[in-house]
């Protein structure tokens, strides 16, 4: 009997020394980067969805799908003066050609704030999940190896 509590006690001080010498790589949050990646992703969200909403764009739900739903959107027509009906003929064919080059300049300005809407989401979202992914505080990381020459060769330097 008293040997089996001194076998025990033994695995029990085993385990604890075991447990107690165990090397955890504890990451460090960012949470600066966490929090200018999500101002950033939320800017370019509220940009989207204000102007397609604002611009009365259909459909502008599109404008609700995180980092894709610009990409989605550049599918649509983002014309915005409509076709002349004025009823002379003559009136209508001089103002048609300046109705679709204004159409044609308001797509491209859209497709340029859609890209650079969807840049500035997709970048946020990157810089969110480094930022809560953190660093790895491990001491085996910072190892450092400089090289200098000397006049008679060279001097090398390894840190830990």
């Amino acid at each position: 009997m008293h040997d089996d509590v001194k076998r025990l006690a033994f695995a029990l001080a085993v385990v604890l020394v075991v447990m107690s010498t165990s090397v955890v790589h504890a990451r460090e949050r960012r949470w600066s980067l966490f929090g200018g990646g999500l101002a950033l992703f939320l800017a370019g969200w509220a940009l989207d969805v204000g102007l397609s909403y604002g611009l009365g764009h259909q459909p502008a739900a599109e404008s609700l799908i995180p980092v894709a739903g610009p990409l989605v959107q550049m599918g649509d027509s983002w014309a915005m003066i409509a076709p002349s009906r004025s009823g002379n003929a003559q009136v209508d064919a001089m103002a048609q050609p300046r109705i679709d080059a204004a159409n044609q300049t308001i797509q491209q300005v859209a497709y340029a704030v859609l890209a650079l809407d969807c840049a500035m989401q997709l970048a946020g979202s990157t810089m969110l999940v480094v930022g809560v992914i953190g660093n790895d505080d491990h001491k085996a990381d910072r190892v450092s190896v400089s090289i200098a020459p000397l006049s008679n060769g060279m001097r090398v330097r390894v840190r830990f």
